[in-house]
């Protein structure tokens, strides 16, 4: 993988974080790119920051694991992620119509037929 596709996958993953770019996430999510591993203390001494920073991880679908102390990102997990994700082709959805009308009842009503309005109708009447 070249620098420009690195760098490219970088840039699509912070965009795709949805993590403001002041946040102690964003910064935590750019040295987590370009060293490849993260402490924990880093996110500050709240543990419930490191644990959402995770999920955040598991919502882009970017393969890390746990080390002594924080995490680091698997050997290819940027290349999966630009297979798996980027390069992805989804598959239209083809949405079938036709010009007839469309019946909105179970059936049409017929003309000898009497309805539940009409019988309701002649019960109260009686």
């Amino acid at each position: 993988m070249t620098a420009s596709e690195e760098l490219e996958i970088d840039v699509h993953l912070l965009r795709a974080s949805n993590l403001r770019t002041t946040s102690i996430g964003y910064k935590a999510f750019e040295r987590l790119l370009l060293n490849g591993r993260l402490s924990s203390d880093s996110l500050g001494s709240d543990y419930t920051l490191f644990v959402n920073f995770t999920k955040v991880l598991d919502h882009l679908q970017l393969e890390y694991q746990f080390i002594t102390g924080g995490l680091a990102l698997k050997e290819n997990a940027k290349e999966n992620y630009r297979q798996n994700v980027m390069l992805r082709r989804h598959q239209p959805v083809k949405i079938y119509r036709t010009n007839e009308r469309q019946r909105v009842g179970k059936d049409e009503p017929e003309e000898n037929k009497i309805g539940w309005c009409d019988r309701k109708l002649s019960d109260t009447n009686t």
